[in-house]
């Protein structure tokens, strides 16, 4: 959201109350949509009694447009009456132990709110981080008007699949720049309310907007990027140097070989695979030291990795694509003096 009054430009990642429905109503991209809050509240259940920071208020399509797994209840309902919440399996470990949660009552504040949903606990990359959801008007009053100002809130939207976003930025600025919307704004002269969208899985890294996490930057990953290929290259050009000053002591060797009738392909070969088994086995061996200092980067960094997180598919295979090319580069030149 960026706005102008008085000639002050302002940004932010939070909206009013009105862009989510009004949206939804107006324009046909628009399949879901969703406003949230994460807030703090006293809950009561099971005569247990917390103050919990991670209460997220949220319009009922929530479940339908995040892929957060609920392992009991059904995301098509289970936020569709203001007296249902969903809690995670660490909340619902927490206030009852391991008795079924489901339909048990929790109370936030004042109110009793039935349990109609347990769902997997958010993983901590997670853009949003929550131990609760109940529905956004829960939050009070306040909500319960749409409007364009009062920007407290995030609101994501689920676009159908047909859409092009471009084409849906056009509808939103066309649509707040008419003058049906600046009156009821109360924009004057040059002042304006625009509102930009942005697809989720570039906010972290792109977004120059804070949501309920701080974002990081994309220029620290690329920067550690290049000096983490710098010293790769400066172990590779190591690596070649002395595996060739090593050469001398190996001529009797090679000359054995070719002797026995080793063509020089064959011997090529042979020094190849010996670079390749010390590079898999150097990045077997910085793959167990990752792991084993998970604990001391994040108490140094402030961050929550855990094993799982560097064991993902994704991870390994960009592993083994770099250590494959590492392998031959590293023991090309000194398999041609060798060999």
């Amino acid at each position: 959201m960026e706005y102008s009054q008085s000639g002050t430009v302002s940004q932010t990642a939070s909206t009013g109350t009105k862009p989510g429905p009004e949206f939804k109503r107006l324009f046909p991209e628009v399949e879901e949509y969703a406003r949230t809050f994460i807030g703090s509240r006293v809950i009561k259940g099971n005569d247990k009694l917390f103050e919990e920071n991670r209460v997220l208020f949220a319009d009922p399509a929530f479940f339908r447009m995040f892929s957060f797994s609920l392992v009991e209840g059904n995301a098509e309902n289970v936020l569709d009456q203001l007296d249902k919440i969903a809690i995670s399996t660490s909340m619902a470990r927490k206030y009852f132990g391991d008795a079924p949660a489901i339909n048990k009552t929790l109370t936030l504040g004042t109110k009793d709110y039935t349990v109609a949903g347990i769902y997997k606990d958010v993983p901590q990359n997670s853009q949003l981080k929550f131990d609760f959801v109940t529905q956004f008007l829960n939050i009070g009053k306040n909500v319960e008007q749409e409007q364009w100002w009062t920007a407290n809130w995030i609101t994501y939207f689920l676009l159908k699949r047909s859409a092009d976003v471009a084409t849906f930025q056009k509808h939103i600025d066309g649509h707040m720049n008419s003058a049906a919307v600046r009156k009821e704004a109360g924009l004057e002269g040059a002042d304006y309310l625009h509102y930009k969208v942005e697809p989720l899985l570039s906010v972290h890294l792109h977004s120059t907007q804070a949501g309920f996490e701080p974002n990081g930057n994309i220029r620290y990953i690329i920067m550690f990027a290049i000096i983490a290929v710098l010293i790769l290259i400066i172990a590779c050009a190591n690596y070649t140097n002395l595996a060739t000053a090593q050469s001398a002591g190996r001529s009797g060797e090679i000359g054995m070989r070719k002797v026995m009738g080793a063509s020089r392909k064959q011997v090529f070969f042979q020094f190849i695979g010996e670079s390749t088994a010390i590079t898999f086995i150097a990045a077997a061996l910085g793959l167990i030291l990752s792991i084993l200092l998970i604990p001391q980067f994040n108490e140094v960094t402030g961050k929550h990795f855990v094993t799982a997180d560097i064991l993902q598919p994704l991870p390994i295979l960009l592993l083994l694509s770099f250590a494959v090319p590492v392998s031959f580069l590293a023991g090309a030149y000194p398999a041609l003096v060798l060999s």
